[in-house]
């Protein structure tokens, strides 16, 4: 609370990195087993979904973006959106090459947390992207959302990067400090 007057607003999280492609265990047959569906979604798909938590996430689609989600009897029950592009340049958190993606919001359905859902549909989607010619996503969470950083470890991520942003005094101009933890 001291340092808030001087330091401003800021943000710490970690940057995760999952390289895409067909290394990864594909979970569909699992999601099958216990009646669930994985497929793409649209932002009016999302608009719609029973669960309150997943339809606050439509604003995350459009143009730029992508949603993959985990069906319970054709309801949307967990669901992440992936960023790229032009449309979306100025909205991402990381630089992105052309064939790289955000990871940039995922949720689950009250009702369904604690059945992994978001980590066992982060290898769906990321290999949907493969699909699409992507090659690389990164995600980020927040230094303490340890629930959000366990997710990202287990569905493969590594961690790539410690990321403070600083407005000093108020600014709106940002200070970035980078740590990398391995090569991007």
């Amino acid at each position: 609370k001291a340092l808030r007057p001087l330091l401003g607003n800021y943000k710490i999280y970690r940057v995760f990195a999952l390289d895409l492609g067909s290394t990864l265990k594909d979970p569909r047959t699992e999601l099958t087993q216990e009646g669930l569906t994985a497929e793409e979604v649209t932002q009016k798909q999302v608009a719609f979904a029973r669960s309150e938590a997943v339809r606050e996430a439509a604003w995350y689609g459009g143009p730029g973006a992508r949603g993959f989600a985990i069906l319970h009897e054709g309801e949307i029950v967990a669901l992440e959106w992936f960023w790229f592009g032009e449309d979306r340049k100025d909205q991402v958190f990381w630089p992105l090459a052309a064939e790289e993606a955000e990871s940039a919001y995922i949720v689950t359905a009250t009702e369904m947390r604690g059945r992994r859902l978001a980590q066992r549909g982060q290898p769906d989607a990321a290999i949907r992207m493969y699909a699409l010619r992507f090659r690389r996503s990164y995600g980020q969470s927040w230094f303490t959302q340890h629930a959000s950083i366990g997710a990202n470890l287990k569905a493969w991520y590594r961690e790539v990067a410690l990321v403070i942003d600083l407005f000093p005094f108020g600014s709106k101009r940002r200070m970035r400090f980078v740590r990398r933890r391995s090569a991007v």
